[in-house]
């Protein structure tokens, strides 16, 4: 590694001034799309690719003398155009998210919660004025927000952020000059967001230059750029990666020599966390051509290199401790490049804790996922990625995997992402297993799911029509409907159900006054529901309110035992009506209660009391003459109303209750009614209905016997 010695260059810090139409307010809640089951999201790839890496070598990082565990998803199904450019990351809660060029030149996305299921891939929402789009990048912070850039060359970079399902409106980056190509993101310990591409800059030559844009965790919106280079010669390709001590390493591809020949170096800048240029290096060797530089540190500090040499076809690499100032030499990848599109010829840097992981596609295309071996200054493959040729691809070290989102090359618009299973980083996250036994569900839904340690996860019970929640099992305990559980290692949690109590089915009410009659008692009968028969009860309980409340002042008045089927409710009112609704209790402790049976309500006319027949004949015709009197008094049930009338009606002794038949109505004022010009043979009976002047009649009445 050349060491290039230059005076420190302190870029100031640009003060805050809003650039035109560079605002990044959110644009309100956005639902993310409903996650979508079957093939093409969240489930393994068909045709035969690998659910675990057969051809893998073994790496240490995983379980030890045993392959890398492989696994592979397709995440957006074949949509037409060309390449995709994906990117991927995960935040600290496990959560995932892809963006990748979508069928209408605007960026898609698809992301995954902790259970691990992927969403239906989506058009993020507010793009315009774009399209062709190139290079994407994604960092998460210590919110657990993702960051996202994409570029079209040539006209713009553009940011949006994306967190629980809602993205802030995209929109483009502030550049000093016109956006040429080439976009990376990174974030520091202090969420400050730190963006690196490449601009236009006439001095007075046209050239390309590497600029720098911040944004603070609590602004609203970047910096102006600042540029890094602001060479004589050409600087582009640049991409950023931050430290623990928030000290940005940015390495991009610079026009060393003009020529002839020309020379294409790579060469890295060192800025410590106030943003001052500490030391500027070239890691290539000073010939030919060298594209596509990536950068990564580790948790140890050193910094890793990693570039397309275009005249070796191969992947070349460096090793920097800062920390010594020591160099490694140049590495080779081991994966021999293609250079047919040249713009995709390019690898992928990560580190992993104090490991260090590339990603690249040899000449037939077939992408790797490889491992430094600083010991032995060489890079060792870890595991096939793909089973087909591969056009482009994004690389992202996560807690306990390693992510590799890619496109086919055949048809680039098919996204795939790839896990390789890697030792965590912090201790692993706990497990929480929900499950439910039948009648019922949880929320969330049964399954695993992996939770920062600690954290304190809310579950809820949702049982089925018919049935309820019974009690919790496992690490958790009692019956009530939400429980809270303490993620501080796996735990297992099951909602147990059972049949639902039913209410009673045939409640009726009659109503009758007391003996003083200044008083009514209701009196409530039912039977029990057939569907409680395998459930102990505990009692039925009886509400009521009035007839002109709302139906929330339902107060329960009383319990009975499960084997009594009636209840008088004495004592009432004769002016008021009253409604009524049972429930049933099982005899478990929960004592939840039923839903209520159908409200049964007073009858509105009552008919009259004590109705008589008294029989007398009449003399003083030529033939003597048959006449009942029936009699009967008004009921005091009936004080709230006004009668019309009362209608009389008559059949003979013998015959059925069916036979009845009506023979007269008379005035509602009315007490007494004469039935004449009756057979002597015969003998006959009465009853009698109450009519109000609403047309409502009662019941009938007690039966008038001659």
């Amino acid at each position: 590694m050349t060491r290039t010695t230059l005076p420190l260059v302190l870029l100031v810090a640009v003060s805050m001034i809003a650039a035109e139409g560079v605002i990044f307010a959110p644009s309100g809640a956005q639902v993310a799309p409903a996650a979508v089951e079957g093939r093409a999201y969240g489930s393994p790839l068909a045709r035969g690719f690998y659910s675990r890496a057969s051809t893998a070598e073994a790496d240490p990082q995983t379980k030890p003398g045993a392959p890398a565990a492989v696994e592979t998803i397709q995440i957006s199904d074949s949509q037409g155009g060309s390449s995709r450019f994906p990117a991927v990351a995960e935040n600290k809660e496990g959560d995932r998210l892809i963006i990748f060029r979508g069928p209408d030149d605007t960026y898609w996305y698809s992301y995954s919660q902790i259970a691990g299921v992927w969403s239906a891939p989506a058009s993020i929402p507010g793009q315009t004025g774009l399209k062709k789009f190139l290079m994407a990048d994604i960092e998460a912070d210590s919110t657990g927000r993702f960051h996202c850039v994409w570029e079209q060359p040539g006209a713009a970079a553009m940011y949006a952020s994306f967190m629980g399902g809602t993205w802030t409106t995209p929109a483009r980056l502030p550049t000093a000059s016109p956006h040429e190509w080439g976009v990376s993101i990174a974030v520091r310990s202090n969420d400050e967001v730190v963006v690196t591409d490449t601009e236009s800059v006439t001095k007075p030559n046209l050239t390309k230059d590497v600029f720098i844009t911040l944004k603070g965790k609590s602004d609203t919106q970047f910096q102006p750029s600042v540029n890094l280079t602001d060479d004589v010669e050409s600087s582009s390709q640049a991409w950023s990666a931050v430290d623990a001590n928030n000290h940005i390493w940015t390495v991009y591809k610079e026009e060393w020599d003009p020529g002839p020949p020309e020379i294409l170096g790579i060469s890295l800048l060192h800025l410590d966390e106030t943003n001052t240029l500490v030391e500027k290096l070239a890691v290539s060797e000073p010939a030919g051509w060298s594209f596509w530089p990536q950068v990564a540190v580790n948790s140890e500090g050193k910094v890793m290199t990693a570039w397309a040499y275009a005249q070796s076809g191969d992947y070349w690499s460096r090793l920097y401790d800062p920390a010594t100032g020591t160099e490694s030499s140049l590495v080779p990848l081991g994966v021999g490049l293609s250079t047919n599109p040249w713009c995709t010829f390019y690898s992928r840097l990560a580190a992993h804790g104090p490991d260090f992981y590339a990603a690249a596609i040899d000449r037939s295309r077939i992408l790797f996922l490889l491992k430094y071996d600083e010991a032995a200054s060489q890079w060792t493959r870890v595991a096939q990625i793909s089973d087909r040729s591969v056009e482009t691809f994004d690389l992202y070290a996560g807690n306990d995997e390693i992510l590799v989102v890619w496109g086919g090359f055949d048809d680039p618009s098919e996204i795939f992402l790839t896990t390789v299973d890697v030792m965590p980083i912090v201790s692993p996250k706990p497990i929480l297993t929900i499950q439910s036994g039948p009648g019922g569900t949880t929320v969330p839904g049964p399954g695993n799911y992996k939770y920062v340690r600690g954290a304190r996860v809310s579950v809820r019970a949702s049982a089925d029509a018919g049935y309820r929640l019974s009690h919790w099992s496992g690490d958790a305990s009692g019956d009530t409907i939400y429980i809270t559980v303490t993620m501080d290692r796996n735990k297992t949690v099951m909602a147990n159900f059972t049949s639902a109590p039913r209410p009673s089915l045939d409640v009726s009410l009659t109503t009758a006054v007391d003996e003083s009659r200044t008083w009514k008692i209701n009196t409530l009968s039912w039977r029990r529901n057939p569907e409680n028969s395998r459930i102990a009860l505990r009692e039925y309980g009886i509400y009521r309110k009035r007839a002109d409340q709302p139906d929330s002042d339902f107060a329960k008045i009383a319990t009975v035992p499960p084997d009594t089927f009636t209840y008088e409710d004495g004592g009432l009112p004769l002016s008021q009506k009253f409604v009524y609704r049972m429930t049933t209790i099982p005899m478990d402790s929960s004592g939840e209660e039923s839903g209520t049976s159908e409200p049964v309500s007073e009858k509105s006319v009552f008919p009259p009391l004590a109705v008589a027949c008294r029989t007398v004949v009449n003399n003083s015709l030529f033939r003597k003459e048959k006449i009942n009197i029936i009699s009967w008094q008004r009921s005091p049930l009936n004080e709230t109303i006004t009668i019309a009338q009362y209608d009389i009606y008559r059949k003979n002794s013998d015959q059925e209750d069916s036979a009845y038949r009506l023979i007269a109505s008379v005035a509602g004022g009315a007490v007494e009614f004469q039935d004449r010009m009756l057979s002597f043979g015969e003998r006959y009976d009465y009853v009698i209905k109450t009519v109000d002047t609403g047309g409502s009649e009662s019941g009938i009445s007690n039966r008038g016997r001659e």
